[in-house]
């Protein structure tokens, strides 16, 4: 770490409201922010609940870490939830400070990392450090044909990312999604099906391979001469044929415990991994969450063009309150939430705390969970939330609805897609090709 006071080790970032373009770098320096330009005044943020010396950040040589403190104002300072009162709190890494009715997050800064502005129209939107480090590995990634491996927690947007690589790939060919967890036998027909598999459509373009960690052995090994070779025999085939496709594979955080527990091939597993890109999850970037929630906004409304355009305005204490929330389910989960909101009859603007959904509003991280249990129930996950199997003709009813699409189902459901392409199965039915990861 440098010696030196002024070198740069945090951002403070206003996140709420949404339009308060602000933001301003941290150093070992004391430094005092205020509504008002003043020479005790080294940080301006000029919103009207701010105090004209409000908050001092500080960095605490024994701990290695800033320290936030409220200096008196009107409105007070919370820190994660809680009011900070007189002493000086330290900010962790995604510290949400609220300062009257601005919501600021703290975040740690890598050095040389440049600063981009915030867009809610970016295909993978946010300025988080950890979002702006993968965007430039994705730009460096892009451009060579070899595999990349995608990780990620569950709906973190490991399939918007495989799409952004193939856009800034310049391939011409199509993008073809392949889902991994879905029967063997229906794998087999893809990877091999006649006259033209899905490997054979996506020639001259990407194949995303969902979940590659779910593909039985068998077909891991196929895969790995497939890609090797540059080659595809199909079934029934009496050669083999030149294959020009660029694999993505996108896969939870624990495919290397798969390799070590001999459920995966470590070859494949070595080959694919040539471009490795980590997506992060939500909870550690929670200053673009507020960005991710707009954005979530904007394309429900596009396909929903009947619908009124609105916006989801929250109050300054609802903003706290998502920002706590460690959205287990990652952006699956705010687009829920934005469905709830956005479909919730006479809704004011902004949006109160008391009219976000229950577990949204009591998500409280500094609370215990013995009285978070005690006083409200457990935060309703997707398995809190599984409903008993549908019936028949429930199931067809949401298939058609949802025109096949697995994904949608399975979150409809509750039910991961393996359960969905059974339940599929069972009824007779075909699952719709997934183009989109």
């Amino acid at each position: 770490m440098s010696d030196d006071p002024l070198a740069t080790l945090g951002r403070l970032r206003a996140v709420h409201p949404i339009d308060l373009h602000w933001s301003a770098m941290v150093r070992r320096s004391t430094m005092v922010l205020g509504r008002i330009e003043a020479q005790t005044v080294q940080l301006v943020l000029t919103h009207g609940t701010v105090s004209r010396r409000h908050f001092e950040v500080s960095w605490n040589e024994a701990t290695g870490q800033h320290q936030g403190r409220d200096l008196g104002s009107h409105n007070g300072s919370r820190i994660d939830g809680r009011d900070i009162g007189q002493g000086a709190v330290p900010l962790r890494d995604g510290a949400v400070i609220q300062l009257g009715d601005v919501c600021l997050v703290y975040e740690r800064m890598p050095p040389g990392l440049v600063e981009p502005p915030a867009s809610v129209h970016e295909p993978i939107p946010g300025v988080a450090p950890q979002i702006v480090a993968l965007r430039q590995a994705m730009a460096r990634a892009a451009a060579d044909p070899a595999p990349v491996l995608v990780r990620g927690e569950s709906g973190t947007g490991k399939g918007y990312v495989a799409q952004e690589l193939h856009r800034q790939s310049g391939r011409r060919g199509p993008l073809v999604t392949i889902d991994c967890s879905a029967p063997r036998a229906e794998l087999e027909r893809q990877f091999l099906g006649e006259p033209r598999s899905r490997l054979c459509e996506a020639e001259g373009g990407t194949l995303v391979l969902d979940t590659i960690g779910d593909l039985p052995q068998p077909l891991q090994s196929m895969l790995l001469r497939t890609l090797e070779e540059g080659r595809l025999q199909p079934g029934g085939a009496a050669e083999a044929i030149p294959l020009d496709v660029r694999v993505i594979a996108t896969t939870p955080p624990d495919l290397e415990r798969r390799v070590g527990a001999g459920g995966f091939r470590r070859d494949l597993y070595e080959h694919l991994g040539r471009w490795t890109l980590q997506v992060p999850p939500l909870r550690e970037r929670r200053g673009d969450l507020l960005l991710c929630l707009q954005y979530l906004h904007a394309r429900w409304l596009d396909r929903r063009p009947e619908h009124p355009v609105d916006t989801l305005t929250l109050s300054a204490e609802a903003a706290e309150a998502v920002l706590l929330y460690d959205w287990p389910d990652n952006l699956r989960e705010l687009d829920r939430l934005v469905h709830e909101l956005a479909t919730a009859p006479h809704l004011p603007r902004p949006i109160p705390r008391s009219r976000l959904p229950n577990w949204v509003r009591h998500s409280d991280p500094l609370l215990s969970d013995a009285r978070i249990t005690a006083e409200v129930g457990p935060p309703a996950s997707l398995e809190a939330l599984r409903q008993p199997a549908p019936t028949r003709e429930e199931f067809i009813e949401v298939f058609e609805r949802l025109e096949g699409d697995v994904r949608a189902m399975a979150r409809h459901f509750a039910r991961d897609r393996r359960q969905i392409y059974r339940w599929i199965q069972s009824h007779g039915l075909s699952a719709r090709q997934d183009d989109g990861g």
